[in-house]
């Protein structure tokens, strides 16, 4: 093959499979595929594919982009499993340098190809046949599947030389029974396709396991054909034997394949799904509490109101800052500061319903969204939370803490409450009355105290 016929690639991604395109290319088994290999990239100088390929003399570089210099290079195979490596290469190659799936319209053309050859050649030896018959008895001959001609008690008329040299053991095979000298037995079996052929007069097949089911060595497809006389009566049987061991391995293989194919993609399906799980939930959380974010407290504040809006529910909104939060980052370090954050948010967490929603509001201040409850039911859980507070046992480097907050509330529907965002507001206030009044307490207003 000439060197101007043969694909020039270039591999991104010095991997393993790489490595494997590699060694599949220097021992020629892809030359069916006419491609040759002229540079590897991968930002990793000590990937096995890259080294591989410094080592074989071949072209590397750390930037992919630099493939595009290659001379004659018209395809890259991006070997990276990278979407956003897949894009980038789509976008920054040249116009005459093509991308992987390619490489398999070039199979499919050059199976084509064969094929067409192959259709070629077979009405070519048909036609010669129908020219002379002469050619019948070269043909017969010449054939590399097994050619059997049986009579009608499946006694062996005629044999190929393919029949001769593969039962040679059970030679000579003329006027014995075919079931006897072929596959040991005393009679046809049920899927004989002979048997069918003489009971139907027409042709059947059937792949079996040679010699026998109890001995698979190999696996033959079976194949009986009428031989008819002038009225159209059955007088014999053309059997055609062919060794599909081969076959069956690769059909093996790739069912193998597939199956591990299926698995890997069922698990990636689910190492994707999980991912996506935790990024969802990582942009919806505090990395410093573990509770919700501002973001998603806004979110679920307007939809939980207009759902209360909409069934006629209550809706109530807690705001509470810690008490002095200053002088504990002062006096004791921002890391005192970000362990009392952590223990209230436990302490909130575990005072709360399942169906409640607490979230960090911003440096000391965390709310509280507490689902169909009014003010009165509002009040009540701000007090038992600033009780929790009070009374739990914050330690730091060896001493106790004493950390108290101020929780504001307020309720949906509430007077001059008409939207989700003076809700928050309100609450807002009420938790400032609350420190104003002395810290260490709950308090609640409406809209109209908070503008006086």
């Amino acid at each position: 093959m000439r060197e101007a016929d043969k694909l020039n690639v270039a591999i991104v991604g010095g991997g393993r499979g790489c490595r494997a395109i590699m060694d599949m290319l220097f021992a020629k088994k892809l030359d069916h595929l006419q491609m040759k290999l002229i540079g590897v990239a991968d930002i990793n100088p000590e990937a096995v594919g890259y080294r591989h390929a410094q080592n074989r003399g071949i072209y590397t570089t750390q930037d992919y982009h630099e493939l595009y210099k290659a001379k004659n290079v018209n395809m890259i195979i991006d070997l990276t499993g990278r979407d956003d490596v897949a894009a980038e290469i789509s976008r920054t190659k040249p116009d005459n340098i093509r991308l992987m799936d390619q490489v398999i319209a070039r199979l499919f053309q050059e199976i084509f190809r064969i094929e067409e050859e192959r259709v070629a050649e077979r009405k070519r030896v048909e036609e010669a046949l129908r020219e002379d018959g002469r050619f019948l008895e070269s043909v017969f001959d010449a054939i590399q599947n097994g050619i059997t001609v049986l009579d009608c008690e499946f006694n062996i008329i005629r044999v190929n030389p393919w029949i001769e040299n593969t039962h040679r053991s059970k030679m000579p095979l003329i006027g014995k029974k075919c079931y006897e000298a072929y596959h040991n037995r005393k009679a046809p079996c049920p899927r004989c396709p002979s048997l069918r052929t003489l009971g139907r007069g027409d042709a059947h097949s059937e792949i079996v396991p040679y010699p026998s089911e109890q001995n698979p060595t190999r696996w033959m497809d079976l194949s009986a054909f009428p031989l008819k006389n002038a009225s159209g009566r059955v007088v014999g049987i053309i059997a055609h034997m062919k060794d599909i061991t081969s076959r069956k391995q690769a059909e093996e293989v790739l069912k193998n394949a597939h199956n591990e194919l299926a698995r890997r993609v069922e698990e990636r399906t689910a190492e994707l799904a999980k991912a996506n799980k935790q990024l969802e939930k990582l942009s919806v959380t505090d990395e410093l509490t573990g509770l919700y974010n501002r973001r998603h407290l806004m979110r679920t504040l307007e939809s939980e109101y207009k759902r209360a809006l909409r069934h006629n529910r209550n809706l109530a909104l807690l705001m509470l800052d810690i008490d002095h939060f200053k002088q504990v980052n002062d006096q004791l370090g921002h890391l005192c500061g970000d362990r009392v954050l952590q223990e209230i948010a436990r302490v909130l967490k575990r005072n709360v319903r399942a169906s409640d929603l607490v979230a960090r509001y911003g440096g000391e201040e965390i709310a509280v969204i507490l689902i169909e409850a009014g003010i009165s039911a509002a009040l009540e859980v701000a007090e038992k939370l600033r009780q929790e507070v009070e009374t739990h046992a914050f330690m730091w480097d060896g001493k106790s803490l004493r950390v108290t907050v101020s929780i504001g509330a307020a309720a949906h529907p509430g007077k001059n409450i008409q939207s989700w965002k003076q809700l928050l507001d309100t609450a807002d206030q009420a938790m400032y009355r609350a420190k104003e009044a002395g810290r260490n307490r709950v308090a609640a207003c409406t809209v109209e105290e908070k503008k006086i």
